[in-house]
Parts: C-alpha cells; structure tokens; sequence
C-alpha cells in the first residue's frame, strides 16, 4: 500500500470545489438515504489495485490503479437535471485537472422505492497514482 493518503486529497478537492459554488451541498463518502441538505454528492473509492506494470524487486509499492464513482443527487422543484448536471461539472473538471480520467457518465432511474423526485447523475473516474500523491491518466 503506497503511503500517500489520495483518498482523502481527492475527497477534500471535491469537497472544497463543489461547496464553492454550492454552499449547503451535503459531501459524503457513504450513501445516506436521507441526507441532511441537497445537492448531495456521493464520492465512493470503488478500486484499487496494486499497478502491475511497475512492480520490481525492490518489495516497496509506489503506485496503484484507482477507480472513483462520483453520484450527484438534486431534489429541485424545477431545475434540478441542470442542477445535478451543474455540480457534476465542477467535480468532472476537477476529476480530469488531477489526472483522472472519467469513463462513464449517465443518469440512473431510481426504482420505485426511492423518491422519483430526486435526480441522480453517477460518473465513475479512474487513474494511477504514486506514492508521492501524482496522479496519472491511464488512457
């Protein structure tokens, strides 16, 4: 495991630029079925995988692969498709800034048992980073 703590950079990163721009956004880590304030996003680290191709002899790992799954949920009145639509390019942007790249985006339908009134957005990211905390796009 390399020593560098990217979950957290990558999730105070997100936090910071959507909060800018978004001030009563709830930012977590865990799905929250009932979540405090909206917009939500979810940042969930889906992955993470020692990188093949750059292990040697010297026993010590210095980078891994990484896949993050990034859900935006707005529960608007009116707006909130462009809302979901807003907060995700905030976090697209940031995503492709540090060097990950995205890989799908997509609304998904919520089931019959969620509220149908709130939109969900899910992008999912995915990269290498080192253990001096440098990301790098695998594509």
């Amino acid at each position: 495991m390399i020593d560098f703590d990217y979950e957290s950079e990558i999730f105070t990163d997100i936090y910071n630029a959507v909060i800018a721009d978004y001030p009563d956004a709830y930012i977590g880590t865990d799905i929250d079925r009932t979540p405090p304030s909206f917009p939500v996003v979810n940042v969930l680290f889906s992955d993470s995988n020692v990188t093949r191709r750059f292990v040697n002899s010297s026993r010590k790992e210095k980078y891994r692969d990484i896949r993050v799954t990034v859900e935006v949920y707005s529960n608007l009145q009116n707006g909130r498709q462009a809302q979901a639509a807003g907060v995700m390019a905030i976090v697209d942007n940031l995503m492709r800034t540090i060097g990950l790249v995205g890989y799908q985006m997509n609304p998904v339908n919520l089931t019959s048992s969620d509220n149908e009134a709130i939109y969900r957005l899910l992008s999912r990211y995915e990269g290498t980073v080192d253990d001096k905390g440098v990301f790098y796009t695998r594509r």
